[in-house]
């Protein structure tokens, strides 16, 4: 969202001091949008400022980048700290430069209604001191998952640029409520692995690695940092604002024959989902690099990059046509209909055989129902519904990847490890007044809602 206005004040025969306030953020992707794939774009304002902390991209070679940070977010999130440093660290790698990162870690309050930048540079400059950037949390808005917001106090100087006397800069990730079901979830906790700031930028550079989350509104901080700090650099949302504005600059964007700006979906620059490819795309790399070419950027000290997009590792995916499956929940609408609730990422045309173990075997049946895929498959939520299901006789199912010319019994040949899913095991649920059951309780492997490929 883009929300800015000038304010002039303390006016004189000499000079003009100003306020500018923007605003940018990151929303849940709700779904396709009409967006036209194309290129990367960058912020209009980042031009107009000498050389300054304001944006990552005007910052002066070897000056530390000063950042406060609170306590919650990295008590809340393990790992958090550690990923704010390769968040930052990505877009640099890319046009050959290294930010020396500043925290200081203090419990900063939670803001009031209507707070604006100033109020949070206000309460938290008294608590941390001068920061660059003030990180914390904020009331959510709508499908906001994060946003960061300046306002800057300039002057122009000799040549017409705004030389910054006082500015301040927040980054805030939504915290919503227990009742709202929508949470956060760092890298740590998602793979349930500790890294230090250089295993997670390493991992960003790979650009081989995906989280998939198909837990219910559950997000990645990992990517969400990556994107908001996009902003600091100076780089503009690619998908549709409100309005079906954009905040990209018409002069440093593609455009389209009729003025429009236009987008590109496949960008960590774009909305978020289900699937957090970790690292920057194509269009990312491209932006920032040509961000670091541009002439009307403030000089940094910082040579011009000295590679192009074709340099670097390509993006890959997992080998195989598996990226993904699970079995994610299961309920039954009646005493004989079973629906299996899945996720999965599959390449091809292929198919799904859900097969039952029943109460008092050891044994899974050779046969199952059989679900036919022609086309490839993405989703977090793939509902299967079957008939005749005794929901009393029911002990556990799971899902198997087949090919589509599978016919007959499963076989051991059919189990392998990428092509079974986990196991939920059914609990039996006292029937209501309707004989209808709520989704019982999964198995505790089932309640691990992200995995990385």
């Amino acid at each position: 969202m883009l929300k800015k206005f000038l304010i002039l004040s303390t006016a004189s025969l000499i000079s003009v001091s100003c306020i500018e306030t923007q605003q940018d953020h990151l929303s849940q992707n709700e779904g396709p949008n009409e967006a036209i794939l194309s290129n990367f774009g960058h912020l209009e304002s980042v031009s107009k400022y000498a050389s300054s902390p304001v944006f990552l991209s005007t910052l002066k070679k070897g000056q530390p980048y000063k950042i406060c940070l609170s306590e919650k977010l990295v008590k809340k999130y393990p790992g958090f700290k550690e990923e704010v440093e390769a968040a930052v660290n990505i877009w640099a790698f890319y046009i050959d430069r290294k930010i020396p990162l500043d925290f200081i870690v203090k419990k900063l309050p939670a803001p009031k209604s209507g707070w604006k930048v100033n109020d949070y540079a206000k309460a938290y400059k008294q608590i941390c001191g001068k920061s660059d950037l003030y990180m914390s949390e904020n009331v959510p808005s709508g499908t906001t998952l994060g946003y960061t917001q300046k306002s800057v106090q300039y002057r122009y100087g000799e040549n017409s640029e705004r030389v910054v006397t006082d500015f301040a800069r927040v980054l805030n990730l939504s915290n919503w409520p227990e009742q709202a079901g929508r949470r956060f979830i760092s890298l740590e906790q998602a793979t349930k692995k500790k890294r230090s700031a250089a295993e997670i930028l390493q991992l960003l550079k790979s650009r081989n690695k995906t989280v998939y989350l198909p837990g219910p509104s559950t997000f990645l901080t990992t990517t969400t940092l990556v994107h908001e700090f996009g902003h600091v650099w100076g780089m503009c949302d690619q998908y549709p604002l409100d309005g079906n504005r954009s905040n990209c600059d018409p002069h440093n964007s593609t455009m389209s024959l009729d003025g429009h700006v236009m987008l590109e979906e496949d960008a960590v620059m774009s909305s978020a989902g289900w699937k957090n490819k970790l690292g920057l795309h194509d269009d990312d790399i491209d932006g920032i690099i040509g961000l670091a070419h541009r002439g009307d950027i403030a000089k940094t000290g910082w040579d011009y990059p000295s590679k192009s997009l074709y340099d670097f590792t390509e993006r890959s995916e997992e080998k195989g046509p598996i990226r993904f499956l699970k079995l994610v929940d299961y309920e039954f609408t009646s005493d004989s209909e079973l629906t299996a609730i899945s996720a999965m990422d599959i390449t091809g045309a292929f198919k799904i055989i859900v097969q039952k173990k029943l109460v008092g075997s050891k044994e899974w049946e050779k046969r199952g129902v059989t679900y036919l895929f022609s086309n490839g498959v993405s989703t977090r939520r793939m509902k299967l519904r079957m008939k005749g299901i005794d929901k009393n006789k029911l002990k556990a199912i799971r899902l198997i990847y087949v090919d589509r010319r599978h016919h007959g019994e499963i076989n051991k040949s059919d189990l392998t490890a990428t092509n079974v899913s986990n196991i939920i095991e059914i609990k039996q649920a006292p029937a209501t007044a309707n004989n209808t059951t709520t989704p019982a309780a999964v198995a505790a492997e089932a309640n691990s809602n992200a995995s990385l490929q």
